[in-house]
């Protein structure tokens, strides 16, 4: 990915996602 090039929405959801499910699963393994 070139460097100064806006996200693209579908990496933004992407990258969203990821992180939503590593904190929904990190929150239900160590609850």
């Amino acid at each position: 990915m070139a460097p100064g090039q806006p996200l693209k929405p579908e990496v933004k959801l992407h990258l969203f996602a990821v992180r939503f499910t590593e904190l929904f699963y990190s929150g239900r393994l160590y609850r």
